[in-house]
């Protein structure tokens, strides 16, 4: 195993928590009531609604995991 093999490896695992990660926040949104979605939770000073703070994860996750695997292939495709 070389570590070009290690890195992929790596990576991909990476990518796998941050994709997970989206979809559980995405989850969580769904399977949530309305009086839930709609409570506000303080975020350092910002009051946001959990329903907009866990879609923005949801989202920054999987921005994150397509990024870092288009970033890769570019990479090991020269």
């Amino acid at each position: 195993m070389q570590i070009h093999d290690v890195l992929t490896i790596t990576v991909a695992s990476v990518c796998a928590l941050f994709l997970t990660n989206g979809i559980a926040a995405f989850r969580t949104v769904l399977n949530s009531t309305d009086d839930e979605q709609r409570k506000n939770i303080k975020i350092g000073q910002l009051d946001m609604t959990m329903r907009r703070y866990m879609t923005g994860e949801g989202v920054g996750y999987i921005l994150t995991s397509v990024l870092s695997i288009m970033g890769w292939l570019m990479y090991i495709t020269g």
